[in-house]
C-alpha cells in the first residue's frame, strides 16, 4: 500500500480540522481510516477543537483591538496636549497664528478631553475583563484538544494492521506536523518582520527629530529664541509619544519574543521530519510502536509550546500589567 500517495499532498485548507471530509477524500484502499475519522469521539473532538479555536480568535480580536484603541487614544492625546502647549507659548515661527490662539486652543481642548476620556474607558475595560485570560485559556484548551484528536485518530483501530498504520501515520505527518510546521515558519517569519520595521521606524523617527530641530534656527534667526525652544519641545513631545506608541504595538504582539521562540518550535519540529523514512521503514517492518512514539515525540514538542499559553496567563505578560496601569 502506498500510504503517501493515498493521503495526497499538502493543501493550503489542511489547517481545517475537518474528519469527515478528510473521510469523503480517501478513496476505497483506506476504508479501515475513514471509519475513524467518522467516529463519534473524533467528531467531538473535532467540535470541541472548533468551540475553543472560535472563541480564542474572538478573544484575541476583542484584546487587541480594545489595547491599541488605548494605545492609539493615548498616543494621540500626548500629541494633541503638546500642541496645545505650543500655541500657547508661541505666535508661530514660520506662520503668525496669533489671531487664532483662542480658537485653536478651545478647539484643541475638546478634543483633548474627548481623548483623555476614551483613553481611560478602554484603560478601565481592560483592567476589569478577563480578555486576555480568556484569550489565553482558550487557546490553550484548542491546541491541547488538537492534541487529542490526533492522538485519537494514531491510537485507533486494529494493533495488528499495518496498512492502517501507514495511512495512520502520513494522515499525522500531512494533517498535524506540516500544518504545525507551516504555521511557526509563517508566524516566526512575521513576527521578525514586525519586530525589523519596529526597530527601522523607531530609528527613522530619531533621524527625523535631529533633523527637524535644526531646521528652525536657519529658517528664521531672527525670531525669539523662545519660539524656538517651544517648537523644539513640541517636536520632542511628538517623537517620544510616536516612539512610545511603536514601541507597545511591537509589545502588544510580542513580536521580538514569538520570533525567536517560534522558530525554536520549528526547528524542533522539522529535526523530525528527518525520522520519518526510518519511521515508515520500521512500520512495514510490522513495528507499529514506532508510530506511537513518533507521535508522541510531536505532541511532547507541541504540548511544551502549548503551555506558553498558561505561562504567558500567569505572568499576564509585561505588556498587558503595563497597559492597565498606564494612560
Amino acid at each position: 500500500m502506498d500510504a503517501q500517495k493515498i493521503i495526497g499532498k499538502q493543501d493550503k485548507n489542511d489547517w481545517i480540522i475537518n474528519p469527515k471530509e478528510h473521510a469523503a477524500s480517501l478513496p476505497k484502499e483506506a476504508e479501515t481510516l475513514k471509519k475513524i475519522l467518522r467516529s463519534s469521539k473524533v467528531e467531538m473532538l473535532r467540535q470541541c477543537f472548533d468551540q475553543h479555536n472560535s472563541q480564542a480568535i474572538e478573544s484575541q480580536k476583542l484584546y487587541l483591538k480594545q489595547s491599541k484603541r488605548r494605545i492609539i487614544g493615548s498616543t494621540l492625546s500626548v500629541i494633541v496636549g503638546a500642541v496645545i502647549l505650543y500655541v500657547q507659548s508661541t505666535d508661530g515661527i514660520l506662520i503668525d497664528f496669533s489671531q487664532y490662539k483662542d480658537i485653536i486652543i478651545n478647539t484643541l481642548g475638546v478634543i483633548e478631553l474627548g481623548l483623555l476620556a476614551m483613553t481611560t474607558y478602554y484603560v478601565t475595560i481592560l483592567k476589569n475583563s478577563n480578555m486576555y485570560e480568556d484569550w489565553m485559556d482558550e487557546r490553550s484548551n484548542a491546541e491541547n484538544v488538537r492534541i487529542q484528536y490526533f492522538k485519537e485518530i494514531t491510537k485507533s483501530g486494529d494493533k495488528n494492521d499495518i496498512d492502517l498504520a501507514k495511512l495512520q501515520l502520513e494522515y499525522f505527518y500531512r494533517y498535524m506536523l506540516c500544518v504545525q510546521l507551516n504555521y511557526y515558519e509563517g508566524r516566526g517569519e512575521q513576527h521578525k518582520k514586525n519586530a525589523n520595521k519596529f526597530t527601522t521606524r523607531t530609528g527613522m523617527l530619531t533621524m527625523i527629530a535631529a533633523v527637524v530641530t535644526a531646521v528652525p534656527a536657519t529658517i528664521n534667526v531672527a525670531k525669539s529664541s523662545t519660539d524656538i525652544v517651544a517648537l523644539l519641545a513640541f517636536i520632542s513631545a511628538v517623537v517620544a509619544a510616536l516612539t512610545s506608541m511603536q514601541s507597545q504595538l511591537s509589545a502588544l504582539n510580542e513580536d521580538q519574543r514569538n520570533a525567536r521562540r517560534y522558530q525554536v518550535v520549528y526547528y524542533k519540529l522539522f529535526r523530525l521530519t528527518s525520522e520519518l523514512d526510518t519511521v515508515r521503514n520500521t512500520i512495514e517492518q510490522g513495528a507499529r510502536t514506532a508510530l506511537e512514539t513518533f507521535v508522541k515525540k510531536t505532541n511532547k514538542i507541541l504540548a511544551q509550546e502549548n503551555q506558553e499559553w498558561q505561562t504567558r496567563k500567569k505572568r499576564k505578560s509585561e505588556f498587558a500589567t503595563y497597559q492597565t496601569t498606564s494612560t
